[in-house]
């Protein structure tokens, strides 16, 4: 079965799709780009040019990387993009998240792997309640994940391969998140000494589907074990 639509019906389809995703790799462009436009990859160095406040899907121009991305234009991707769901920022070597982030209130997927200079996540992330994906696969200098992890009660996806050699231990009330559907990895230190999570965490993720990598730092005790059986 086919259809055939009319030209003038295309081209008003046509424009109202260029104004609300574009995609941006010069200057002119992104200059161009109207208020209108909901979705945008973009060169990470032309941000501070585009000044659409509806945004919600924010994915850098692939292919393009950048030396680091500067605190400033962080600052601007908080102020302006409040309505953003999307924040794809993977593979740019950036080495921190300002503690601002906390302000995309609506944000749904965060992707910022591939950042291996990247060591420490903001704990304010954690007031991000309507996170449902966090992607930090092969950022291998991060050293570990969000203490208070458990306030993203919301979080149906959990990324971090590549992670497991910086990655010492999971955060003590992980086991409460019980949308959790994927999780890449378990790293479980000697004995939960300094309160992080043991693998009893394990038996509160009652969603999660596909494989797990398990890893264990040092001689873990056999009781432990056993929750894996």
């Amino acid at each position: 079965m086919t259809c055939q639509m009319h030209d003038l019906m295309h081209d008003l389809a046509e424009s109202v799709t260029w104004m609300e995703n574009n995609i941006v790799g010069s200057n002119k462009i992104a200059s161009e780009v109207g208020e209108k436009c909901r979705r945008i990859s973009i060169n990470a160095s032309l941000i501070p040019l585009f000044k659409g406040n509806n945004l919600q899907a924010l994915l850098h121009f692939p292919n393009i990387r950048i030396e680091n991305l500067s605190d400033e234009t962080w600052d601007l991707i908080f102020a302006n993009y409040r309505c953003l769901r999307v924040l794809e920022l993977d593979d740019l070597n950036f080495e921190k998240i300002l503690h601002s982030i906390y302000k995309l209130k609506h944000l749904r997927y965060l992707d910022v792997s591939d950042n291996p200079n990247l060591k420490i996540l903001p704990k304010n992330i954690c007031k991000i309640q309507n996170l449902q994906a966090l992607k930090l696969d092969w950022c291998g200098g991060l050293e570990e994940l969000l203490k208070k992890i458990e306030k993203l009660v919301n979080l149906t996806h959990l990324a971090c391969c590549g992670c497991s050699s910086s990655i010492t231990h999971m955060p003590h009330g992980i086991g409460k998140l019980s949308s959790l559907e994927t999780l890449s990895m378990f790293v479980v230190d000697k004995d939960g000494s300094l309160g992080d999570a043991d693998l009893r965490e394990l038996s509160g993720l009652n969603n999660l589907r596909g494989e797990q990598k398990f890893g264990i730092r040092k001689k873990c005790k056999k009781r432990s074990l056993r929750l894996l059986i």
